[in-house]
């Protein structure tokens, strides 16, 4: 019952809605004294009633029935989502439909369709999990924990996580306990492991970059690091300030001088 209730608000919630704005457009494009006053109450009154058939539809769409103020955010923006829908699809029909060849007006329709369809799908999505994270407290959240693990999470990130995790069991008697290394803290715990590490040597990390490459790349491609291998295994000894063994020891090459005889 509650599914045919949630079908029969629904076709009566797009029926009532697109009934009135097509009697603002008609209106106000036949009628000379429809002023721009009215058709902002017509605005309106259609903005109200969207946001209460939302607040209906989301209650009968859920298996728990929320309090109705839980319903209240996401109700707003579904209405002003549609009425954002409803003028952007009356207004694609009289600039590009009514202007184009038959042929080119019947892929325009079905193509327009789709892509009306699609966004308003995207936008109900959009207001029912805004209905979600109002209700189960789910903000503020870390911004970068969809991309990386290096973050902090907050508590509404810990429990949206666990949350989602409890939700795939599949046995009623199947208990899913979550836990999170370090409560979480896994970006400030990282900072503190490498302060109070020792710092890795240009040589060494010469060596472990060398013998990475040596394990990922084929024996054809790694061969050739061979003729220049000795250059990774000498150390780096020469610093600023300081000469280094070649720079101290006497060139005893032969100095050619102006007295000299030279070589017949």
């Amino acid at each position: 019952m509650r599914s045919l209730g949630l079908l029969g608000a629904l076709g009566l919630f797009v029926v009532a809605t697109t009934v009135i704005s097509q009697i603002g457009s008609i209106l106000g494009n036949r009628v000379p004294w429809f002023s721009a006053t009215s058709a902002v109450f017509l605005f309106v009154g259609s903005f109200v009633l969207s946001a209460i058939f939302f607040v209906v539809i989301s209650r009968l769409g859920t298996a728990k029935p929320p309090q109705i103020r839980e319903l209240v955010p996401g109700a707003l923006l579904a209405a002003l989502a549609w009425q954002g829908l409803q003028s952007g699809g009356n207004a694609f029909v009289t600039t590009v439909v009514a202007r184009a060849s038959v042929t080119n007006g019947v892929f325009a329709v079905v193509l327009g369709l789709l892509a009306w369809l699609y966004l308003a799908a995207i936008a109900l999505v959009f207001c029912l999990e805004t209905n979600i994270v109002y209700a189960r407290r789910l903000y503020p959240r870390s911004l970068l924990t969809p991309m990386t693990d290096r973050v902090d999470l907050t508590e509404a990130d810990r429990l949206a996580y666990a949350r989602l995790a409890r939700a795939q069991s599949l046995k009623g008697f199947q208990n899913v306990e979550v836990t999170f290394d370090h409560d979480g803290q896994y970006a400030t715990e990282h900072r503190r492991r490498r302060a109070t590490e020792p710092q890795e040597s240009a040589d060494t990390r010469i060596l472990r970059l060398r013998e990475g490459l040596r394990r990922a790349l084929p024996e054809s491609v790694t061969s050739r690091f061979d003729p220049v291998a000795h250059i990774a295994d000498k150390p780096v000894t020469t610093t600023v300030g300081h000469e280094t063994e070649a720079d101290e020891t006497p060139d005893t090459t032969p100095e050619h001088t102006a007295s000299e005889p030279q070589a017949r």
